[in-house]
């Protein structure tokens, strides 16, 4: 059978370019700047599109280098078969290309079209078109762009259908996990690093989306950084062990949540006292922009381009940080006291008697609230600010009102809470329950 021809047509980013030669993207920028070969085309943002063909010169110029040419006398040879009207590619190609072509109807599309088309495979559990999306997406786009318009966008649209109802918690982890493996798949593939520093990327204690690490590391990576992942929910006392066995020049850890966003306070503590810098990031920071200045570290912000560049200026030129000492917390007594009556503070909430209230709180809900409510209690507490927990309560209302349930049985549970609480605990919870009382009075408004 005659060999099909290598593919012209320009389809592939640099990524997937030093991903399938193993060049490296400065070698490749000087080879086009000095021999012009090879001559990728642009798109209308400016970012290089190589072809197949692109990619087959590309190794085979690498393979002249190993048999003993020099890079000059490699493209020499190579002009000298072309003007001879020889394909250079012809005796070497068998139709295996380095990389499947996307699928015609999604070739070039934009970003925004192919995250339509990625959420609708997803919520049908139609897994090798979704795979086909991205695939796509990574090949012919940034993939810093794939991840901030297509990747990040695709899952937050997935989880306010979840929030609303309109999406089942399957569906939201079905996505999650592809997007997961295919960044996995992308950071097995990555070229050695060439820098000296290592970052460490972590998240702290509790915490469990993993994408927008597994984002960072793939990202520095492929920008020759030496990256230890350690994952979801890390323990404080084994990311101990590692910063002794690894010896990282800089921490990244990401938090989503009010919780982990006060486990990862007790992470820069840790990392504080051993004289290791900390980078950080997540939504909740977004949500809640004051508790940036609550974290001892450098926040990394919430552009993915950014977030990289300020990750390669730590480690390249890290800065002496300042040496502040940490706040005092003046729920420290209250923290204990918590901490120690939860299991009781939990149940006497389930079983206190609803009185002459119409409307009766169902115990599932009434368990379900307690673990959003007592965990992101403890971390408004720790972070030093009763008033942090505000935008959860108002998120636990927001889905109570898409499950169809009445907005009461939240004040309701509010008022059964401050009521067992206050009856519990000292006068130390006085600051707590009393802004708990005015919010639940005055839980319809937008100021509580």
């Amino acid at each position: 059978m005659a060999n099909q021809p290598i593919s012209k047509k320009p389809l592939f980013n640099l990524n997937l370019v030093v991903q399938e030669t193993g060049i490296k993207p400065d070698t490749l920028r000087a080879w086009e700047r000095r021999y012009e070969l090879p001559t990728p085309s642009r798109t209308e943002g400016g970012h290089r599109l190589f072809s197949q063909y692109d990619i087959e010169t590309i190794k085979w110029l690498i393979s002249r280098q190993e048999e003993g040419m020099r890079i000059s006398q490699a493209v020499d040879y190579w002009r000298e078969l072309i003007a001879a009207g020889r394909d250079p590619l012809e005796e070497n190609h068998r139709g295996t290309l380095p990389v499947d072509l996307p699928p015609a109807e999604i070739q070039l599309k934009p970003l925004g079209e192919l995250k339509t088309l990625w959420i609708e495979h997803c919520l049908a559990f139609e897994e090798e078109k979704a795979e086909r999306v991205l695939d796509t997406a990574f090949t012919q786009y940034p993939w810093e762009s794939v991840l901030t318009d297509l990747v990040f966008p695709g899952m937050a649209q997935i989880g306010e259908g979840w929030y609303t109802s309109d999406i089942s918690v399957q569906q939201e982890h079905y996505a999650s996990e592809l997007v997961a493996r295919k960044l996995q798949a992308l950071i097995d593939s990555a070229p050695r690093a060439f820098h000296p520093q290592k970052a460490l990327i972590s998240c702290p204690p509790g915490e469990f989306h993993t994408i927008p690490p597994l984002a960072l590391n793939l990202l520095l990576r492929y920008r020759g950084w030496e990256v230890i992942y350690l994952g979801a929910d890390v323990p404080l006392s084994q990311l101990q062990e590692s910063l002794n066995s690894i010896q990282p020049s800089l921490v990244i850890m990401t938090a989503a949540r009010l919780k982990t966003c006060a486990s990862l306070l007790d992470a820069s503590k840790s990392l504080r006292d051993q004289g290791t810098p900390l980078a950080y990031a997540g939504h909740v920071f977004t949500e809640i922009p004051q508790l940036i200045d609550r974290i001892p570290g450098t926040y990394l912000g919430s552009d993915l381009e950014d977030a990289v560049a300020k990750i390669e200026k730590l480690l390249s030129d890290p800065e002496p940080s300042a040496d502040s000492p940490p706040r005092p917390n003046p729920y420290q007594n209250l923290i204990d006291q918590i901490v120690d009556q939860l299991p009781y503070l939990e149940s006497a909430v389930l079983f206190q008697p609803s009185g002459e209230k119409q409307i009766q709180i169902p115990s599932n809900f009434i368990r379900e609230i307690n673990n959003y409510l007592f965990d992101d209690l403890l971390a408004a507490l720790k972070l030093g600010d009763i008033r942090l927990l505000k935008p959860n309560i108002s998120w636990v209302k927001g889905l109570l009102q898409s499950r169809g349930l009445e907005p009461e049985l939240l004040q309701n549970y509010l008022e059964d809470f401050v009521e067992v609480t206050r009856n519990n605990l000292g006068e130390d919870a006085d600051p707590l329950l009393d802004w708990m009382d005015e919010y639940s009075t005055n839980l319809d408004q937008s100021e509580g």
